[in-house]
C-alpha cells in the first residue's frame, strides 16, 4: 500500500487529482495532472501551500460542523488510506455512524 506524498502515491488516482483531470482546477490543468502523475513533474513544487494548509486546517472545523447540524451521527477523526486496485487510493478525513451504518 503507498503512501500518501510517496512516490507510488503520485501515480494514483486520488480525489485531489479529479479536479485537475476534469479541468476544474485553478491549480493544475489536465496535462499537469499527468505530468505529475507520470513523474515526469515534481507531485509538489511548494506553490499554493498556504491554500493547503487553510484547507487542512478547516477540514476538522468542517467536520465538526456537519456533525452538529445532523444529530445522531457519530465520527471517527482517524484518517486510513484505502487502495484499489493498484490504480486509485482516497483518505477519507472522516468515517461516520448513524444508527449503526458507517458511512
Amino acid at each position: 500500500m503507498s503512501a500518501p506524498g510517496s512516490a507510488e502515491w503520485s501515480r494514483r488516482m486520488t480525489a485531489s487529482k479529479v479536479a485537475g483531470v476534469l479541468g476544474l482546477s485553478k491549480w493544475a490543468s489536465p496535462y499537469s495532472t499527468w505530468l505529475r502523475m507520470k513523474g515526469l513533474l515534481p507531485s509538489d513544487d511548494g506553490r499554493n501551500a498556504d491554500d493547503k494548509a487553510r484547507g487542512h486546517y478547516l477540514e476538522d472545523g468542517v467536520t465538526r460542523w456537519w456533525v452538529d447540524q445532523h444529530p445522531g451521527v457519530s465520527i471517527d477523526g482517524t484518517q486510513t488510506v484505502f487502495d484499489r486496485d493498484g490504480w486509485a487510493s482516497s483518505t477519507p478525513d472522516a468515517h461516520g455512524e448513524l444508527d449503526g451504518e458507517t458511512f
